[in-house]
């Protein structure tokens, strides 16, 4: 039997599915970076967090944080603080290396700020980068969690003594890495795969050249 569409019809439905794949092409997890090193020589400049009305609820300086609905300002920048209110992912503010999870929405950026979801300016104070782009440019150690394997696959045999080492990421392969022993530290070359993620959980662990 021929099937007929209606013109409408076939009009709602391409619109869906449009709509369906900008929103798995633009929903982009990852990291915000906060550049203290900007914030030090520009001590007027800030990181700012909105909410969807475009109020301003929080402001990151180089010495001090605003909470604006609180009115409570915290006259350092200490880990127990800071990470109550934001999303840490990383933190070590003694070397200037604050970073917090972010999304990514089509051209708008988003954090998680007292356990809500808000808006942040990306500027010279701050930038986004992609979860895989973030790993692909450091060097990682793995855990008993993410055995390094001859093949990217779970039944895939594992390297011996894989967590003496540390590694430089060759590709990111969906769920997985190409990775490679960091031959500048260990001089030794060679390489493996390893499931870097699992159910949104981070499997290695990222070293900071700080």
């Amino acid at each position: 039997m021929k099937r007929i569409f209606s013109r409408p019809f076939f009009i709602v439905l391409i619109m869906l599915l449009s709509l369906k794949i900008q929103g798995a092409i633009s929903d982009k997890e990852g990291v915000l970076i906060i550049n203290f090193d900007y914030l030090h020589l520009n001590k007027q400049a800030s990181v700012n967090f909105y909410d969807k009305e475009g109020e301003a609820l929080a402001q990151i300086y180089f010495d001090r944080i605003i909470l604006n609905q609180q009115n409570n300002i915290s006259n350092s920048i200490i880990e127990d603080v800071f990470c109550d209110y934001f999303n840490c992912f990383f933190f070590d503010i003694e070397y200037s290396l604050v970073i917090i999870n972010g999304l990514k929405r089509g051209d708008e950026f988003f954090t998680v700020f007292n356990d809500k979801e808000v808006y942040i300016n990306i500027n010279e104070s701050v930038s986004f980068q992609t979860l895989e782009k973030h790993v692909e440019e450091n060097i990682i150690s793995l855990t008993q969690e993410s055995p390094l394997r001859i093949l990217a696959r779970d039944e895939s045999e594992i390297i011996e003594n894989y967590l003496d080492y540390d590694y430089e990421v060759i590709e990111v392969i969906g769920d997985w890495l190409k990775v490679k022993c960091f031959k500048d530290v260990y001089g030794l070359d060679f390489e493996g795969f390893v499931k870097w993620r699992e159910d949104n959980k981070l499997l290695i662990k990222i070293i900071y050249s700080i």
